[in-house]
């Protein structure tokens, strides 16, 4: 929570001095110094490589991995981590994978055949002629 009301601080600096925001969160000024300062954790450091990585394949993919198809590229570039990580990097990034529809055909040949078969049974019919529904194959 500290983190949060740091990040808001130093979002806000250029509007509001950074004693006042401190007094108004509750939190010490010597404390908000220090975690500007303070260099990026070991976890911070290691997410940034596979992050590059994880936009360049998904710009390779035409946009289409999801976190499982990104964490299997992943791992055959030799980049290890869980899928779990490669979902958060693609949620961070704003990467949202477009979802492939199968291709189906408007019209098939058994639609065709129907159509022009009852067209051509109602053009042969006349009102002289009964009609023969049994006759018809579809």
């Amino acid at each position: 929570m500290t983190l949060a009301k740091y990040e808001l601080i130093d979002a806000e600096k250029a509007r509001h001095s950074i004693a006042r925001m401190c007094a108004w969160l509750e939190v010490s000024r010597s404390g908000c110094y220090e975690w500007r300062e303070r260099p990026a954790s070991a976890t911070a450091q290691r997410r940034t490589l596979p992050a590059a990585a994880v936009a360049e394949i998904f710009a390779g993919s035409h946009e289409t991995y999801g976190y499982r198809r990104m964490h299997a590229a992943l791992a055959r570039r030799g980049e290890h981590c869980s899928a779990e990580l490669a979902r958060a990097l693609m949620r961070e990034q704003g990467l949202i994978p477009a979802q492939v529809r199968a291709f189906r055909p408007a019209t098939t040949g058994a639609c065709i055949r129907r159509s022009a078969t009852g067209r051509l049974w109602r053009s042969s019919t006349s009102p002289s002629q009964p009609e023969r529904p049994h006759r018809l194959r579809p």
